[in-house]
């Protein structure tokens, strides 16, 4: 099993991917830095451009670097769709799975197990 310090890494890093734009000119380092600050992960500016250098090392990402500051983007043409669920939609859907639960048949419900199970995860 990862340590607690791999699983926040690699969660910050997935959190981090969600937020790149579909297109240049990008998102800065300091926006990025932001929204990862509101989604709860207190890192710097200089650990988010190592970040993304690693990982342009294994997505398809690139750096406008026409002038500063350079925005981060995924490469055109690259349809990327990650899966996960910020902290908002796990709470969102914790509270909906409550709701529900007693509303929809069975069928449905294993169709949402999966998400449910990520979200209570998340929360965890």
């Amino acid at each position: 099993m990862p340590s607690a310090k791999a699983q926040s890494t690699v969660s910050r890093q997935w959190e981090l991917l969600r937020q790149l734009p579909s297109r240049s000119p990008g998102i800065t380092t300091a926006e990025l830095a932001t929204r990862l600050h509101l989604s709860g992960y207190k890192i710097s500016r200089r650990t988010i451009e190592r970040d993304l250098i690693d990982l342009s090392l294994m997505f398809p990402l690139q750096c406008n670097d026409a002038s500063a500051p350079y925005g981060w983007y995924w490469q055109p043409g690259v349809s990327v769709e990650l899966q996960g669920v910020t902290l908002t939609e796990a709470l969102s859907l914790a509270l909906v799975e409550d709701a529900i639960r007693p509303l929809l048949p069975n069928s449905m419900l294993r169709v949402l197990e999966p998400r449910f199970n990520h979200a209570r995860q998340k929360l965890k």
